[in-house]
């Protein structure tokens, strides 16, 4: 596997699909969605684990309701384990 930066959308999704992935890889999809700052409680709520796939609205939806400073916070809480993972 090879993974590289692109400017191309790899999906409708952008690089969602392949990030989804990739960080299911590494076992941070399940700390980020337990140390997300936007609680859902929706049955319909997937989006890291993605069992199923979601509209492309309920991501922008989604990362609209993460206030910005916590949105910040959390990804500065697990970008070491997402950095550690790529390839030099």
């Amino acid at each position: 596997m090879r993974l590289s930066v692109t400017e191309d959308a790899l999906t409708p999704f952008g690089g969602l699909v392949p990030w989804a992935a990739y960080s299911q890889h590494i076992g941070i999809a399940e700390k980020l969605a337990a140390d997300c700052p936007v609680k859902r409680t929706s049955p319909n709520a997937a989006l890291f684990g993605m069992e199923s796939v979601v509209g492309d609205d309920t991501v922008r939806r989604f990362f609209k309701s993460v206030d910005p400073v916590l949105g910040t916070e959390w990804i500065a809480r697990n970008i070491k384990p997402m950095w550690g993972a790529l390839p030099d």
